[in-house]
């Protein structure tokens, strides 16, 4: 009878909000956000992302072995897709008590850097964002025909503009 193996991969979708241990490297604590930033959406789950761990910072690369030429020939799904890690990633960092610092790369050329991260200490925010992480699930059905509640569409937008990059 073959052991039984157990891998973080194997299992993407059990991940525990459990505090950063004292004296965890850099390496340690980006391997476990990296952990929540693999459950971001992604274009027809193709989850086209590939991270490279440095000493302060975490490099993501577009995984152009995964692009879908035919439904995204200009690769706009993919790279939003790799956006949406880095953003999932920064999300998890600030629950844990880091503020990350996204230097979004130049668009161009055949290199697949989209962003370098580096993360620095910070107090610990949590939101409603980061509870959502592992109960994210991908769905072709229809949205529901019910208005957003309150001032949801507000706060989107509010977000969305004190993240935007010029």
């Amino acid at each position: 009878m073959r052991p039984k193996v157990i891998d973080v991969a194997l299992k993407p979708w059990d991940v525990a909000p459990a505090e950063v241990p004292d004296g965890a490297s850099f390496g340690e604590i980006a391997r476990m956000l990296l952990r929540f930033a693999i459950l971001a959406p992604n274009s027809h789950n193709t989850q086209p992302w590939r991270f490279a761990i440095g000493d302060s910072y975490v490099d993501f690369f577009a995984d152009r072995a995964r692009r879908l030429e035919v439904v995204d020939p200009n690769d706009r799904s993919l790279v939003i897709s790799v956006a949406a890690a880095i953003e999932t990633f920064s999300v998890a960092a600030e629950h844990f008590g880091f503020e990350s610092d996204v230097q979004v790369q130049p668009a161009g050329g055949d290199e697949p850097l989209i962003a370098s991260v580096s993360l620095q200490p910070s107090q610990p925010r949590s939101h409603d964002l980061f509870a959502a992480i592992p109960h994210r699930r991908t769905t072709r059905m229809a949205f529901e025909p019910r208005e957003l509640p309150g001032d949801l569409l507000e706060r989107v937008r509010g977000d969305a503009i004190e993240k935007s990059v010029e």
